[in-house]
């Protein structure tokens, strides 16, 4: 789901006039780094990794009308092709988000899970964490 985010941001740069991106000091890392984005994308051996470093940009700036007309889109684009496939499934197994982008998106996903008529058993931002707790929790 983050790869589809961040590489829309990303297009959007260059496509739309983006001023809030383009002129906001506090940004300025932001800018520098769009200004490379397209070698980074197409021939790094890691995209997503380089992707992800945008996720923080989006939520920093969820507020923002397109921001968050993007990162609604990507998740029903993320539901559509990644979660309504297991609809049947989905009646008697919960469902579950792992990683930091669906922690932090969490209320984006919830609303958009329950207009599919679904819903989000739980949100784990650090899996290792939950792992560490049972192997205390057994020894």
């Amino acid at each position: 789901m983050y790869c589809f985010l961040c590489w829309a941001l990303l297009e959007s740069y260059w496509t739309t006039s983006l001023s809030f991106l383009r002129i906001d000091n506090k940004r300025k890392q932001y800018k520098l780094i769009l200004q490379l984005n397209k070698k980074k994308r197409y021939q790094s051996k890691t995209p997503n990794k380089y992707l992800a470093d945008f996720a923080l940009f989006l939520f920093e700036n969820e507020t923002h009308p397109f921001i968050k007309e993007l990162i609604n889109e990507g998740i029903d684009i993320f539901i559509k092709n990644h979660i309504l496939q297991y609809a049947k499934e989905l009646e008697s197994v919960p469902l579950h988000f792992v990683g930091s982008i669906a922690f932090h998106a969490k209320e984006y996903i919830s609303n958009r899970l329950i207009k599919n008529n679904l819903n989000a058993a739980s949100y784990i931002q650090r899996p290792i964490d939950n792992l560490i707790a049972h192997l205390k929790r057994e020894h």
